[in-house]
This record gives structure tokens, C-alpha cells and sequence, in this order.
């Protein structure tokens, strides 16, 4: 077997373990909290505030890497990989509400700034040479995380979710083992010819305020976004408050989350095909819609079996709404500053975090998960309305980087 090969088949491991990780540490997050007698209030800060930290912290780790050429990003990731553990670890010594909130912030942090170095991890072997497969391993990360949330909600609902941070320690435990399996073969050592893509991101020196001016209605666009994720992230995050309110429980709960993950695979992977059918402004519009229905059925979701049909829609709203974006940014920025771009949508979902997780443990604790809901899809309807007026109002700008 050659070495690109191994890489691969541990460049997957690695994507299916994280994910599996971000599911337990992140996805019942409030399943673990409620438990210790933790608010829903105080989950939502605890989640807003670990939104905030990883969008301040995940610049200076990539900066300091930028500097360090000598630190491999595979190093980097085990060290923080590390610290999930050890904190993990804490969370079986300190039990009380105060030290739980604090441990589960800082894991949770830890966990976010990951994201961008475990993507990372197959373009720094492609500048040596090396290509690894990325779109297939991040399918492999889908499934693993909807693998992993039927298991957690089958055994949350059966044993103590206290027992939940034993599932930290064991996905992370062996992502570690398989991230010892990067290291460049000694003939690789060498970067590969630049292709540019350095001297792209120094000739782009918009400043912020001209990049505005410059791109009102890709601003206008990128405000609908930012309403319409909101969504997203509600039922993502308060999945468990939602599913108990129509009787449900932590298992389903963790079959709802596996469904939405499921459903996304098949339409990442064709997306390519589906883009070369429909035009991009049909494909984002259309999943800006779908992102209303999809909001709208969970609100009025009378039972499990609705809330589980809500889920099946992810692969309408979410799937192709997150590889639009990625798209858009692409097609409509000039390639001078599509760092920016891309920056700016990132941002703007990261402040979709922080608002979903402020607003939403605070109108659960305050009027409940239904009015939650109602005034999650009114946000939703009206980042649509946006959305949709950006878009037609931006289609003749669609001008670069088309293939």
C-alpha cells in the first residue's frame, strides 16, 4: 500500500473520529448539562460564549503556525486533542455546576478551533506533493457523526449521561493514535513549486471598510445568511429541549440529529452534478426556502414522527445551503479578495452561534420551546426575504471563477 494511500485511509479516520468527538462534546452538550443541573439559560451562554472564544482564538493558533513552519499541523491538532482530554478527564473529579459549565466551555472551545486544522491537514500535504482526498473523508465525517449520535442517544436514554465525557476521552483517545500516522515520507520533505496562492493573499489588501463598499449586495446576501443559520443552529443545539417537548427523549434525539446527518452525504456528494443542472442562485435560493419549511415543521411538529420528517428536509435546506455558500463566495468575489469573502461568511455564521445560543436558552427557560420556534421561523422568513433580494439583485455579478 503507498504512503498517499495510508494517508487517506487515516485522513478518514481522523475526520470520522473528530466528528464523532464534536457530536458527544457538542451536540449533547445540553443533554450532559441539564443533567448536572444546569440551566437552559446558562447552556446557551455557556454555548454562545465558546462560539466567541474559538472566533477569537482561531486566528492567533493559525498565525502562530505560520510562523512555526516547523510545527507540523498534525503536532498542533494532538496537543489540543490533548487538552480535550485532560479536561475531559476533570469532568469526572469537579461535578458541581460551576466547574461542569467551565470545562464544558473550554472543551467545547477546543473542539471549534480544530475545524479549520482538521481541513487543513490535506491541503498542507497537497504543498508537498501529496494529494489527499478531501470532499470523501468529510462525507466519512457526516456519517460518523450520525453514527455516533444514534449511539449516544440510544445510551443516554438508557444509562447516566454523566457518563457522557468517557465518549470525549475514547473518540479523541484514538484520533490521536491515528494523527501519529502523518509524517511526510523523507523525499516529501521539500514544499512542491508555489502556485500562487501565497502571493493572491498578499496582494489582497482591501481594507474591510472599501470590501463593504465594494460588495453591497454580496453584504446583503451575506445578512440573509446569517438570519437564515440561526435556524440551523437552534434545532442543532437545542435538539434535545425540542424532541422532550413533543415527548420525546435523548434516544430520540440522537435518531432525529442521525437523520439530518444521513440524509446531507448523498447530496454532497453529487453536488457537483446537481450545480452543472441547476444554476447557482436556484440551488441557493431554493435551499434558503427549504430552510423556512424545514424551520416551520419543527415548530408545528405535534409529535416525534413530525420532528424526525423536519430532519429528513436537511437534505434540501442545510446540505446544499453550506456548499452554495463556499460557491457564491467564489463566484461572486473577485479572486483578489475571495479570502475575504470567504472570511466574512465564516464570520457571519459564527454570529449566528453566538446569537442562537444567547437567544435560545433564555426563550426556553423564559417562554418556551414552541414560542422558540415561532419566532425562530419568522427570523427565518425574513433572512429569506432578504436573502432572495441579494441574490437577484447580485446575479449579474456571478462573473468569476465559473467552471
Amino acid at each position: 500500500m503507498s504512503k498517499t494511500t495510508k494517508l487517506n485511509i487515516n485522513y478518514g479516520i481522523v475526520q470520522a473520529l473528530y466528528y464523532s468527538a464534536l457530536c458527544a462534546i457538542s451536540g449533547f452538550a445540553s443533554v450532559y448539562m441539564l443533567n448536572a443541573g444546569i440551566s437552559n439559560s446558562v447552556i446557551g451562554l455557556s454555548l454562545a460564549l465558546a462560539n466567541v472564544f474559538a472566533f477569537v482564538i482561531q486566528p492567533f493558533i493559525a498565525a502562530y503556525l505560520d510562523q512555526h513552519k516547523e510545527i507540523p499541523i498534525s503536532r498542533a491538532i494532538s496537543l489540543m486533542v490533548l487538552a480535550i482530554i485532560v479536561a475531559s478527564g476533570l469532568l469526572f473529579v469537579f461535578k458541581s455546576p460551576m466547574f461542569v459549565t467551565v470545562f464544558q466551555i473550554t472543551i467545547i472551545t477546543i473542539g471549534l478551533c480544530l475545524i479549520p486544522l482538521i481541513n487543513t491537514l490535506a491541503f498542507a500535504f497537497e504543498k508537498h506533493g501529496i494529494e489527499l482526498n478531501f470532499s470523501i473523508p468529510r462525507g466519512i465525517g457526516s456519517g460518523a457523526y450520525a453514527s455516533a449520535s444514534l449511539f449516544l442517544g440510544w445510551f443516554t436514554s438508557r444509562y447516566n449521561p454523566s457518563m457522557l465525557p468517557l465518549f470525549y476521552i475514547i473518540f479523541t483517545s484514538t484520533m490521536l493514535v491515528s494523527l501519529q500516522q502523518f509524517k511526510l515520507p523523507k523525499d516529501k520533505n521539500a514544499p512542491v513549486e508555489d502556485d500562487g496562492t501565497v502571493q493572491e493573499v498578499q496582494h489582497n489588501e482591501m481594507s474591510l471598510g472599501k470590501f463593504v463598499m465594494e460588495y453591497k449586495m454580496f453584504m446583503v446576501v451575506l445578512a440573509g445568511c446569517f438570519l437564515i443559520y440561526i435556524s440551523h443552529l437552534v434545532v442543532n443545539n437545542f435538539a434535545f429541549q425540542i424532541i422532550s417537548n413533543v415527548g420525546g427523549n435523548s434516544g430520540n434525539m440522537g435518531i432525529a440529529v442521525s437523520i439530518a446527518a444521513y440524509v446531507e452525504i448523498p447530496v454532497m456528494f453529487l453536488f457537483s452534478k446537481i450545480k452543472r443542472r441547476f444554476s447557482l442562485n436556484t440551488l441557493f435560493i431554493f435551499s434558503g426556502v427549504m430552510f423556512v419549511v424545514k424551520t416551520a415543521v419543527t415548530w408545528l411538529a405535534p409529535s416525534v414522527g413530525f420532528i424526525y420528517f423536519a430532519q429528513v428536509l436537511q437534505m434540501f435546506a442545510y446540505a446544499p445551503f453550506i456548499l452554495c455558500t463556499v460557491y457564491y463566495v467564489n463566484e461572486a468575489i473577485n479572486p483578489a479578495d475571495k479570502v475575504k469573502g470567504q472570511s466574512f461568511m465564516t464570520m457571519a455564521m459564527t454570529l449566528s452561534g453566538i446569537v442562537a445560543s444567547l437567544a435560545s436558552g433564555v426563550l426556553i427557560d423564559s417562554v418556551g420551546v414552541k414560542m422558540l420556534l415561532l419566532y425562530t421561523t419568522t427570523l427565518t422568513i425574513g433572512g429569506m426575504v432578504i436573502f432572495v433580494a441579494g441574490i437577484m439583485a447580485n446575479r449579474s455579478n456571478l462573473i468569476y471563477n465559473k467552471d
